[in-house]
């Protein structure tokens, strides 16, 4: 586990939240249509998928910070009031490409929900806007329930 405090630059997420809020629900991604927004089975919270083409601004970014990691899936999550993901490992899944970590950056301040714990492992870690987050899938890890709306992106990535 590897935190990058401020990450991605403040000033980026408006835009990030204006991707999020204006897509159409339908998405090629890797040459198949997809829904873009999709309630996995795992939790409760709201997942959408980005090409790499919508999240070139993001990575372009962060990139030089994270060397030797290729961006495989570029997700952003949405918790409201209730939402969670239980304790689990991330696996790649089938007929996707290999990812071997995950990437969190934090949207949404603090403050302006309740709750909303991430901890992986044992350990809690408190994210501030704009910090990343990179775990191994052999990482156990959660996000306790939210009260409010919190925002994150979820990059999978192959790391070298």
């Amino acid at each position: 586990m590897e935190l990058f405090p401020k990450l991605l630059k403040e000033e980026l997420i408006p835009e990030v939240i204006s991707l999020y809020r204006h897509c159409t629900n339908s998405v090629y991604i890797d040459g198949k249509r997809s829904d873009r927004y999709i309630t996995p089975n795992n939790g409760k919270f709201l997942l959408s998928k980005y090409t790499h083409d919508e999240f070139k601004f993001i990575w372009d970014s962060i990139k030089d910070k994270l060397p030797g990691c290729t961006p495989i899936d570029n997700r952003i999550l949405k918790y409201r009031t209730n939402c969670y993901i239980p304790n689990h490992i991330d696996i790649t899944k089938e007929g996707r490409p290999e990812t071997n970590q995950s990437l969190i950056i934090q949207l949404t301040d603090p403050s302006r929900y309740k709750g909303g714990e991430v901890i992986v492992g044992n350990e809690l870690i408190e994210l501030e806007t704009g910090d990343g987050l990179m775990y191994g899938y052999g990482e156990e890890h959660e996000v306790k329930k939210v009260g409010g709306e919190r925002f994150v992106i979820n990059i999978r990535l192959l790391k070298n």
